[in-house]
């Protein structure tokens, strides 16, 4: 679910709600045959309503820096929209060059003489989900056949937060920036809108320079949230604390948010939602009062996997097993365990509302057999190893720790030498140099550690060991850290990529509107698995696409890894550079 509701979810809800009024009204005082008459009446006429939602095309305005209307996209070539978990979609536009928003949309002077701004944004509304964003680029080309067009590119509002600097000191201008580095210890949820919120107040607010500083209402304007241009969609820190997500340190100096969330965000499987509110749209919390086009930052939990429980697995005969997830004894890895009796969620039970409830998902796709499944491709790659060596050096007071001992006793052993009546002397700082390069970074200078676990998994024919880069010395806190990433890299995980055609049965959508969006989980079958295994994970992308040549939308979603475009290996080496930076900011590395 969105933060809120938008225009077009209400009006959807509200035909869906009237089908049920009508379908229950007066129903005690009917026969059963008239009452199976009137259900199926109102069963119909819920067909045809979403039937009628499918058709449509999506309402694709364009607006201008200000978030003034300017177009409606009524005769688009093509288009094509993604959704993508904790990152930036992309979107298209394709229309022809005399279209009045193909010449808006180039008309870069003409917008700087009507004080429009430089860049245009889109929003796309179907199925109650919303697609927002900023143009990134522009071009008209003339085709082979003599058409002109105009492509537009645009990227999803979540690039916004790739561009937020997160401050040592949000509260202090640039000049003096302490402490060295930002520091929260909490809720990951929590931390995250946190730091945005404080970092947002840096540059709306008098802490720093209006854009006008002589216009003396910016200079107390920017307390007022109905002026910012972004907002964060609070949660205090005993909710989020209640909610049970995982909890999160981050170490900040100068990074920008997207950077130093995205992979503590991805490990606690918690999604952002970037939301556009628009003038006719529910609040997002009570007294909100924001301006049209405000962009309202939320992080929700919609995996389930390390507090309330969800589904993981299950097959076709037995049903989805309800688990939740629990570290070790080391917390370097995770198990599953089984949860009994796991109630209905309430929303289950709302006539006309649909979507998925993260502690009991039930949307099965099966290639061949559900009927809106066009084409699936699985991929599955299994553990690598059980056990990860990293390290390099030796543990802090190593090296130091074996020189002074060398010192001490060549000392001692040399005071109580002498030779033709003259003592030696102290000899230990000699010996020390002439033994330091055989001694150094030889003791407790690296780590291995075993997954036992995993081990009992993988059996007897396996790779042994991964070495895992980023840790300079052992049995720190940062090669724990590494240790982790290491496993992580080396894990067992799937990518399913599956084209559908939307309510056959099951309908994409947001607000209520779908059964499944992006972050919901969803299970599949691999085609020609008579096994009857359902592989359970995240949806991580959603793309909605259209041109000449098709009737109705199409949907493609990737569940899982997007396998195509991510490296573990990489992400890894991406976690443990963002975890040693912040380490070494504070000075413990």
């Amino acid at each position: 679910m969105g933060a809120f509701l938008t225009a077009e979810a209400k009006a959807v809800l509200g035909v869906r709600a009237q089908r049920a009024h009508e379908a229950m009204d007066g129903v005690d005082s009917q026969s059963l045959l008239d009452q199976c008459e009137s259900i199926w009446k109102a069963s119909q006429g819920t067909v045809r309503d979403e039937s009628a939602v499918r058709r449509e095309s999506p309402v694709m305005r364009l607006w201008d820096a200000e978030w003034h209307l300017q177009h409606v996209a009524n005769n688009p070539l093509s288009y094509e929209f993604e959704w993508i978990e904790l990152d930036s979609g992309t979107g298209e536009l394709v229309v022809l060059a005399e279209d009045p928003v193909g010449q808006w949309l180039l008309d870069f002077e003409g917008r700087d003489l009507r004080g429009e701004g430089a860049a245009p944004h889109i929003t796309a509304d179907y199925v109650g989900a919303r697609w927002g964003g900023r143009m990134e680029d522009v071009s008209i080309e003339e085709t082979s056949t003599g058409d002109q067009i105009v492509t537009a590119t645009f990227m999803h509002d979540y690039e916004n937060l790739k561009w937020i600097e997160c401050f040592p000191n949000p509260f202090l201008p640039a000049i003096t920036q302490f402490p060295r580095a930002w520091m929260l210890l909490g809720p990951v949820n929590w931390c995250a809108l946190t730091t945005l919120f404080c970092n947002l107040m840096r540059d709306e607010t008098p802490l720093t320079i209006p854009d006008d500083p002589l216009d003396l209402d910016e200079w107390t304007g920017g307390f007022n949230l109905s002026n910012w241009q972004i907002v964060v969609n609070p949660v205090s820190f005993i909710a989020a604390m209640q909610s049970g997500v995982l909890w999160g340190m981050p170490i900040i100096r100068m990074k920008y948010w997207h950077d130093a969330f995205a992979a503590m965000l991805a490990d606690a499987e918690l999604s952002v939602q970037c939301d556009r509110w628009l003038e006719g749209d529910d609040e997002p919390w009570p007294g909100a009062n924001l301006r049209n086009g405000t962009l309202v930052v939320s992080i929700v939990d919609k995996s389930g996997r390390y507090n309330s429980g969800t589904s993981e697995f299950g097959n076709l005969f037995g049903g989805l097993e309800s688990t939740i997830a629990e570290f070790s004894e080391d917390f370097l890895d995770t198990s599953l365990a089984l949860l009994t009796e796991t109630p209905v969620p309430n929303e289950y039970m709302q006539i006309g509302v649909k979507s998925t409830n993260k502690t009991m998902p039930y949307v099965i796709l099966r290639p061949g057999v559900t009927p809106g499944v066009e084409s699936a491709k699985f991929i599955f790659t299994p553990e690598k190893v059980p056990k990860i060596i990293t390290g390099g050096k030796s543990a802090p007071g190593v090296n130091e720790g074996i020189g002074a001992l060398i010192q001490a006793i060549g000392d001692v052993v040399g005071d109580n030498i002498s030779f033709q009546g003259y003592g030696v002397g102290s000899i230990g700082g000699a010996i020390d140099t002439l033994l330091r390069p055989l001694y150094t970074d030889t003791i407790m200078a690296w780590t291995d550690t075993k997954s036992f676990p995993r081990a009992q998994k993988l059996g007897w024919s396996r790779y042994v060991e991964f070495f895992q880069d980023g840790a300079d010395q052992a049995y720190t806190l940062n090669s724990l850290m590494v240790i982790r990433t290491g496993l992580w890299a080396t894990r067992r995980w799937s990518s399913h990529e599956v084209k559908l055609i939307d309510s056959c049965p099951w309908m994409l959508g947001d607000n209520g509107i779908g059964h499944m969006w992006v972050g919901d989980r969803v299970g599949t079958t691999k085609p020609r698995d008579d096994s009857g295994r359902v592989w359970v994970d995240r949806i991580k992308k959603v793309v909605l696409s259209a041109d000449e040549t098709t009737f109705h939308p199409d949907w493609t979603i990737t569940v899982g890894e997007d396998a195509k475009n991510r490296d573990p290996f990489e992400d890894a080496l991406d976690r443990i550079r963002s975890v040693t930076s912040g380490l070494h900011d504070v000075g413990l590395v």
